[in-house]
């Protein structure tokens, strides 16, 4: 009787003991599947994440190279720009000096008063700000007096100008499409400003004949 009861508590015991270790490992293999399942959650998360970083840095690495492209483009601009402001200094430079006179600020407005290149009309692709300005400084020439085409470049473009040396008051500038007088131009200067024009126009650098 003894004996049969020992044994009932043994296999009590076991059973108990096996249960037990039965539970355990259902448990264990549970917390694995959550942390498989929470494993393949964090990797789709990082995946996507790291998918959406490699496509801003594509789109950063395109915006880099289209702005490396402008820059080149204004770069090869402002080479042909001072070119053609050199060559055009080298001819002017061959006229006689004694036929051409320094005007004065007076004899400019006398000028801008009678002269109608103002007057003509701007036509994309055919007269623009280039033609405006060589017909002034053609003309103003023709009176006897030296200007030359001036640069105003920005960040990607270029307009023209007219740069006129005065014997009262030094350099001064005008805009050949409205007949302006300008006193002085920086870098930096919003040009639209300086013409009273509502636009946005900064100046990043400024090239003339007589920088040279």
């Amino acid at each position: 009787m003894s004996k049969n009861l020992n044994l009932k508590i043994a296999i009590a015991v076991i059973s108990v003991f096996l249960l037990a270790t039965i539970f355990s490992v259902i448990q264990i293999f549970s917390d694995l599947q959550k942390f498989k399942l929470e494993f393949y959650l964090t990797k789709m998360n990082v995946d996507s994440a790291l998918s959406s970083l490699n496509q801003k840095l594509n789109t950063q690495d395109e915006r880099i190279d289209g702005l490396v492209s402008v820059f080149k483009d204004l770069e090869v601009k402002t080479n042909n720009i001072e070119r053609n402001v050199k060559n055009l200094t080298e001819q002017v430079n061959t006229i006689s000096e004694r036929a051409i006179k320094i005007p004065t600020l007076e004899i400019v407005k006398k000028f801008l008063e009678e002269d109608d290149t103002d007057k003509q009309k701007y036509e994309e692709d055919k007269f623009t700000c280039v033609n405006f300005a060589n017909m002034f400084v053609d003309r103003f020439l023709k009176k006897g007096y030296y200007s030359c085409v001036a640069y105003l470049l920005s960040t990607n473009s270029a307009h023209t100008i007219v740069a006129i040396k005065t014997l009262d008051y030094g350099k001064i500038y005008v805009e050949p499409q409205t007949d302006q007088i300008i006193y002085r131009i920086n870098v930096g200067d919003n040009y639209c400003s300086l013409i009273n024009q509502s636009c946005y126009y900064p100046i990043v650098r400024i090239v003339d004949c007589f920088d040279y």
